[in-house]
C-alpha cells in the first residue's frame, strides 16, 4: 500500500518545534526589555565612551530579541 505525501511528512505542532517556539519567544522578549533596561540601571557614569558602548548594546539586543520573535512567530506561521 503505496504512503501518502502527509503521513511522510513530519508533524509540524510536535513537541520540540513547540519547545523552541517557546524559548525563542522567551528569549526575545527578556533580550528586548534588557535593551530598554540598560538606560534605567542607574550608577553609570556620564563618559562619552561607555555612553556609545551602551548604545551598541541596546541596539544589538534590540536586534537580537526581535531576530528571535520573528524566528518564532514565522516558524508557528509555517506550522500552520
Amino acid at each position: 500500500m503505496p504512503q501518502t505525501a502527509q503521513t511522510l511528512a513530519p508533524a509540524r505542532n510536535s513537541a520540540p518545534n513547540m519547545i523552541a517556539r517557546l524559548l525563542l519567544t522567551i528569549m526575545g522578549t527578556a533580550m528586548g526589555v534588557s535593551a530598554f533596561g540598560v538606560w534605567l540601571v542607574p550608577g553609570g557614569s556620564g563618559l562619552p565612551d561607555l555612553t556609545m558602548m551602551k548604545l551598541a548594546a541596546s541596539v544589538m539586543l534590540l536586534i537580537l530579541g526581535l531576530s528571535c520573535i520573528f524566528l518564532a512567530r514565522e516558524a508557528r506561521d509555517s506550522a500552520a
